[in-house]
Order: structure tokens, then C-alpha cells, then sequence
């Protein structure tokens, strides 16, 4: 069963969940769960769902966990991350690129919808979608 998560940074209330909502900053997943942020040349963090402009950035992956109560028995395991732009996937980042549960690397954006997804075994299941992140929007 896939689970939407929604990108809360503080309290649990109604008014984070539908801010979260409306900025688009949320991911569905099959278990694993993660932080995902763009860093712009002047240290500002942006989230999933913002409109940016065009131009490089910085990439940060935090892997949060591997798998939650409901997924313990189809036992996920995050192989790669694709960065599909434009629904042309930049490069692929081998999971084994991750450092203390973070991978960091820089992408040149252009416009059209930015998104990430983890990939992965599942169910016995090799290569499949473990996370789909929404978007950013780069325009």
C-alpha cells in the first residue's frame, strides 16, 4: 500500500497540512521515506511543489528510513535515484552514493517540471518505484 506523505516542517495542525497541500511539498511511497530540498547559489533551501527559476542548484537526498510498519514484510531497499526533468531522466545516483543516509550533487535545471524518484527492490521485485516525489516547477 503507497502512502502519501505530506512535507510538514513543524507542528501537526490543519493549517500545515493544508499549506503542505497547496505548496505541492509531498511524495507517495511504498515504505521508504525521505527529505528532499534545492539549495540556490545564495543557500536557500526550496522544497517540492515551488516554482524556481532555470539555472543550477544544489541536489540533497536525506533518506529518512528504509521502510515503515506497513512495508516491513515486502522488505524495500532504495538501489537509485532518477531525477527525471521533463520526464527525461538527468543521470541516475546510485544509492550507494549516500553518505550517513544524505547524497548531495548539483543539477543544472531547465524549464519544465523537476521531479525525483527512488527506485528499488520491493516484494521481491527489482527496479521498482519505491518513491515518487511531486515536482518542482522550473521556469
Amino acid at each position: 500500500m503507497a502512502v502519501n506523505y505530506l512535507g510538514i516542517p513543524d507542528e501537526l495542525s490543519d493549517a500545515a497540512i493544508k499549506a503542505s497541500i497547496r505548496q505541492g511539498n509531498f511524495y507517495v511511497s511504498l515504505g521508504p521515506t525521505w527529505q528532499v530540498t534545492l539549495t540556490d547559489a545564495q543557500h536557500r533551501q526550496h522544497f517540492m511543489g515551488e516554482t524556481l527559476p532555470q539555472g543550477q542548484y544544489q541536489l540533497d537526498i536525506a533518506i529518512l528510513s528504509q521502510s515503515n510498519a506497513l512495508s516491513q514484510d515486502f522488505k524495500p531497499a532504495i538501489k537509485e535515484f532518477r531525477p527525471p526533468a521533463n520526464e527525461t531522466v538527468l543521470r541516475r545516483l546510485p544509492a550507494t552514493a549516500l553518505e550517513g543516509g544524505r547524497l548531495q550533487t548539483e543539477v543544472a535545471l531547465r524549464t519544465g517540471p523537476f521531479r525525483l524518484e527512488a527506485r528499488g527492490a520491493f516484494k521481491g521485485q527489482t527496479d521498482q518505484r519505491l518513491i515518487i516525489g511531486n515536482p518542482f516547477y522550473i521556469s
